[in-house]
């Protein structure tokens, strides 16, 4: 039984590719020369599940709030008055 070229570079792709694979999950457990080195501790995990510390700040009063309220609308104005464009007078169609 003959093999003819095609099927034998079929075959020895097929087997290259196969040995590449195993090479490749080889290469991954080797560490590199220039690699720091690791800590002799594994260090601590974040606390996940500790709740942090109660807020020693009080909420806003109303007249608090009322206050900020006026100062953002007193502030928003003046940036509308001085961003306003002058008004165009309409030009009315040529008849």
């Amino acid at each position: 039984m003959q093999i003819s070229g095609l099927t034998r570079s079929a075959v020895v792709l097929l087997l290259l590719a196969g040995v590449a694979g195993c090479t490749s999950q080889i290469a991954d457990l080797a560490e590199p020369v220039n690699a720091p080195a690791r800590p002799a501790v594994e260090p601590a995990y974040p606390p996940v599940h500790d709740m942090p510390a109660a807020r020693d700040t009080k909420p806003m009063t109303a007249a608090e709030r009322q206050r900020l309220v006026d100062e953002l609308s007193a502030a928003r104005e003046r940036q509308e008055a001085e961003t306003a464009e002058p008004a165009q007078p309409k030009k009315t169609p040529a008849r």
